[in-house]
């Protein structure tokens, strides 16, 4: 799949994504997320409830060739999200690991996101990032800070949420 092209449609990431037996495809806002973000190498998503974010997030690490991902979840999706990682794991071509830690962990455990090292990190639900003075956020923009203060590679970043929109944009620009 030829990920440079610049205008036109998205391409079609199913057949890349996708196991042989697969019986799932991929939406096509999927299609288009996976897209943008491989073009920015990262993005901020307004993604509504129900369009296929949590499928997205498993395959980003994929499109964006990270070693290292993080996902970010709230700490009561846990389980769903660990149970959606096996049934779509029998459809898609899902990275090989995907380190799954809650907001409430990167705000209770200091040193986190640096003993982890992530490559990407993708942030479900980031609207919990929204406040630049919470403990977490604070954290997370300091490692950015870290990581190019000390010549380290500055995760790349994906947001999503279909939450933003009933909101500010004022309230995601540190993000």
């Amino acid at each position: 799949i030829d990920l440079e092209r610049r205008s036109g449609s998205a391409p079609d990431f199913s057949p890349y994504l996708k196991t042989p037996d697969g019986q799932m495809t991929l939406r096509s806002i999927q299609n288009e997320m996976l897209w943008q973000a491989s073009l920015a190498k990262g993005m901020l998503g307004l993604v509504g409830v129900g369009e296929g974010k949590t499928l997205a997030s498993f395959l980003m690490p994929r499109v964006l060739k990270a070693e290292r991902p993080l996902l970010l979840i709230p700490a009561s999706m846990r389980s769903q999200a660990r149970a959606d990682w096996v049934s779509y794991g029998e459809h898609f071509h899902l990275p090989p690991q995907m380190e799954m830690r809650s907001y409430e962990e990167i705000s209770t455990q200091p040193g986190l996101l640096k003993q982890l090292k992530p490559d990407l990190i993708v942030a479900d639900e980031v609207h919990k990032l929204k406040n630049p003075k919470s403990t977490r956020t604070r954290r997370l923009l300091r490692h950015f800070t870290w990581c190019a203060r000390n010549k380290e590679k500055v995760p790349m970043f994906v947001g999503l949420s279909g939450s933003i929109t009933s909101t500010s944009i004022k309230d995601f620009w540190h993000l």
